[in-house]
């Protein structure tokens, strides 16, 4: 009995498998440096005025991305305006953004 727990505890330790380093702490996430870049300027450009304040509303700063969605039969603007404002203007994010929460 004892022989047969011993076997089974040998099958289970050598089981666990240890980390790579694509998992282990050390790895850093698959990052695109470009977005990463469209991101921080876009970020800079929402925070530009005076005060950290918003230099436009996203009516006004989105309002290319606003026309765009309605065109394609997305015609509620206040709904637009928070997609495009969670995608930081990113019309096909925004697109599936309001799929997914619909």
């Amino acid at each position: 009995m004892t022989s047969a727990s011993s076997a089974q505890t040998t099958t289970t330790s050598s089981s666990v498998t240890q980390p790579t380093s694509a998992t282990s702490g050390n790895a850093s996430p698959n990052i695109n440096p470009a977005a990463l870049a469209q991101m921080m300027s876009q970020m800079s450009a929402m925070f530009s005025g005076s005060g950290g304040q918003p230099a436009q509303p996203p009516e006004v700063r989105y309002q290319a991305q606003l026309t765009q969605l309605e065109a394609m039969g997305f015609n509620n603007r206040e709904a637009n305006i928070r997609a495009l404002t969670a995608t930081f203007g990113d019309v096909e994010r925004a697109i599936d953004f309001l799929l997914t929460r619909m």
